[in-house]
């Protein structure tokens, strides 16, 4: 996986957090290191005790074979290896 982002703000604390408020894309890659699927979002939080990342503002995930999924709020939670959203979903 590859996480790239303009700005990356780290909150620690009790529930400590990584803030990407100018967006972010994640680059998913099999183990020839071919890019699997890709997320890209214009705001992103991540809850590192959770492991959980709320992407939010224009998400856009795109499959290996091409499908592409448009909403306005995604969650993936790494421990599953999941993603769920309550919101308005396009997929084309």
């Amino acid at each position: 996986m590859k996480l790239t982002s303009p700005l990356m703000n780290k909150y620690a604390g009790e529930k400590p957090y990584l803030e990407l408020p100018e967006g972010v894309k994640i680059e998913f890659y099999d183990d020839a290191m071919k890019v699997k699927s890709k997320i890209t979002s214009n705001y992103a939080i991540k809850y590192e005790s959770e492991q959980i990342v709320e992407l939010k503002q224009d998400v856009v995930v795109i499959n290996e074979k091409g499908d592409q999924l448009n909403t306005e709020y995604l969650v993936w939670d790494q421990q599953k290896k999941t993603i769920y959203t309550d919101k308005f979903v396009k997929i084309s």
